[in-house]
């Protein structure tokens, strides 16, 4: 397994794309000799029509009460991007660099929700990973879905948010 073995220590997280199963399994046991896991994701598929009907149901219900979408800015070591990083990788997400994030690296969009103190209360990506001539050309990628559980403020969340719809909200790329 070729990684630079300092990344992961500066970084405190790593990401592997489109990762065969055999190779996951030598990652994994690479990654433990040194102390760290490998998180996996389940992959969901839909068709555009049955996407776009659950994702039309999503938007339509905006979202929830005290939330507010967050304003990432252009900058990808920009605060608001840093931000947005830290809350993905404590709340079990590994995140892109801040250039993915923004769109800087190829097609993609990260969109990030508030609560009424400014805080990320949830975050999402998705992106356009496949070059043209790849059989999954057309396919876009959605995911690194994070909702906070707990609040930081009471007033300004209830104790279990992810109940609130946020992540489908955030999955559907609502605005």
């Amino acid at each position: 397994m070729a990684h630079d073995p300092n990344a992961l220590k500066r970084d405190g997280s790593f990401g592997f794309r489109l990762l065969a199963l055999d190779a996951a399994a030598v990652a994994a046991a690479e990654l433990q000799r040194h102390g760290y896991r490998l998180d996996l994701w389940d992959v969901f598929v839909a068709d555009r029509a049955a996407a776009t009907g659950m994702v039309d149901a999503i938007l339509k219900a905006g979202l929830p009460p005290g939330m507010s979408w967050l304003d990432l800015g252009a900058d990808p070591e920009g605060t608001a991007t840093k931000n947005v990083q830290a809350f993905m990788l404590a709340n079990g997400v590994v995140p892109f660099s801040g250039s993915m994030l923004l769109g800087r690296c190829g097609p993609a969009r990260t969109l990030a929700i508030a609560d009424v103190d400014g805080s990320v209360a949830a975050s999402a990506c998705t992106y356009l990973p496949h070059n043209a001539t790849s059989m999954h050309a057309h396919k876009a990628w959605g995911g690194l879905v994070a909702v906070d559980p707990f609040p930081t403020r009471p007033e300004a969340r209830r104790p279990d948010q992810r109940s609130d719809g946020e992540g489908r909200f955030r999955r559907a790329g609502g605005r």
